[in-house]
């Protein structure tokens, strides 16, 4: 099947099932075949969703012109709100993987609002392959002292879920979220915005926390938790940068 991009590009989708809506988008190097082939599509379609699998433009059985101007910038989010647009689509959950984990990314910021949003992407800088999945409400949330905020991940390999509230809330200057639940004893987190000159803006995290397990615990924060939250915090830091730096 195919519908037309923005611009008239002529781009291809695959559907698997019935029932709720859920677009899933590809990474880089493959197209809508990748969630056939490893299965993830009949999966998913036996839960009782409407899996729709678009071909990225310059992907499978999509066009793939050869003129520049054909590729300009947020073209694959443009194209995934022409799909959007093309099936009538207002209730919907969205998900990508690799490169379609930012194109998932754009589009919310572009205007999607699906009720979820699901992205998963590798982090080869952790030095080890770390998988993560972000299950959230794509919607804007609503930020004040009290909302509750929850978190779908895995970590090693490791499912984890994760739920913080929000204790603090001054726009433009800090917030502090605790964990209510999680793989902590104690997660205490306050985010500080310091104005620079220039308009730039310095961020500061406070963190504070304790492991459970006693002793065992202890040998965990030393041999991994330490270094994988450095890690972590480094790689936030540059993704800041990079996206609004």
């Amino acid at each position: 099947m195919f519908f037309p991009g923005r611009d008239g590009v002529n781009l291809a989708y695959r559907e698997v099932g019935e029932g709720r809506p859920l677009v899933l988008l590809h990474g880089l190097v493959g197209d809508a075949t990748q969630w056939l082939r490893h299965g993830q599509a009949e999966a998913i379609a036996a839960s009782g969703y409407r899996v729709i699998m678009p071909d990225f433009r310059g992907h499978g059985a999509s066009a793939k012109p050869h003129d520049a101007s054909a590729y300009p910038p947020d073209v694959l989010a443009d194209d995934g709100l022409a799909l959007l647009d093309h099936l009538g689509l207002d209730d919907y959950d969205l998900g990508g993987y690799s490169l379609g984990a930012r194109i998932v990314v754009r589009m919310l910021v572009r205007g999607a609002t699906p009720r979820r949003a699901v992205v998963a992407e590798t982090q080869e800088e952790f030095g080890q392959r770390m998988v993560h999945q972000v299950l959230s409400h794509a919607r804007p949330i609503d930020m004040h002292v009290g909302t509750i905020i929850e978190y779908r991940l895995k970590l090693h390999g490791l499912p984890l879920r994760w739920l913080t509230q929000i204790e603090a809330w001054e726009p433009g200057v800090r917030f502090v979220d605790r964990q209510l639940r999680g793989p902590y004893a104690l997660w205490h987190h306050t985010h500080e915005f310091e104005p620079l000159p220039g308009g730039d803006t310095l961020m500061h995290d406070v963190v504070r926390y304790a492991l459970p397990f006693g002793p065992a615990g202890a040998l965990a924060h030393r041999l991994l938790v330490r270094r994988d939250l450095a890690r972590i915090f480094d790689f936030r830091s540059k993704e800041v940068a990079r996206r609004i730096g």
